[in-house]
């Protein structure tokens, strides 16, 4: 494709050039043209959404496991995280690939939008017997959203980041997920108060062992 015609010969020129400002330029061209083949890639997954393949899943196990790579990745600090899931908590009927990436689009905004020197995150599990419903709530101390960002977050391609942050796609890609799978999602921000995300994730059958 055309990307990788403009990456390989900038990386051929690269490897021949004794110039370090051409070498500067050429290392530029090669990981912008990175960031293109990215970006194409991002919006042909998000135009062409794989069908989920649901299963049971114990949201206790599955979020010890996600706050425990969070913590060893570098992303979160152990003490930036506070888990809040009772260990009885019902099992979710879900994907579970989509679920994770479900909480790292989260957990990424969430980052994003804290300062790392008072960052405070917190996922907390409720059960709504009612709707057959786990609820739950990931949120932040961030500097939150005003009423019209709230009102466009899940819009796609719709970022009030500064240009080139972000393709306003995260929100828009975890609300289609949970959409896919039965469940839906909730926004509650304001300015300089945080954000809060309440996701409404299907309850598992019963087992009947």
């Amino acid at each position: 494709n055309p990307l990788a015609v403009i990456s390989g010969r900038a990386q051929m020129l690269r490897n021949r050039a004794t110039d370090e400002p051409l070498q500067r330029d050429l290392d530029a061209i090669v990981r912008h043209a990175q960031e293109c083949s990215d970006i194409v890639t991002e919006l042909m997954e998000f135009a062409q959404s794989a069908a989920p393949s649901p299963e049971t899943i114990s949201l206790p196990e599955f979020l010890d496991t996600f706050r425990t790579q969070l913590i060893s990745t570098g992303l979160l600090a152990a003490e930036a995280l506070v888990l809040d899931v009772p260990s009885d908590t019902p099992s979710v009927r879900f994907d579970r690939d989509q679920l994770g990436r479900t909480f790292r689009e989260l957990v990424n905004n969430a980052v994003e939008s804290t300062e790392p020197s008072t960052r405070r995150l917190s996922i907390k599990a409720s059960t709504d017997l009612t709707e057959e419903n786990i609820v739950v709530e990931v949120a932040d101390n961030g500097r939150g959203m005003t009423a019209e960002v709230r009102s466009r977050a899940i819009d796609p391609f719709f970022s009030h980041r500064p240009a080139g942050r972000g393709r306003g796609l995260g929100l828009a890609r975890v609300h289609r997920w949970l959409r896919q799978n039965g469940g839906s999602l909730a926004l509650d921000s304001r300015p300089g108060e945080g954000t809060r995300v309440s996701l409404r994730l299907p309850m598992a059958a019963p087992s009947n062992g």
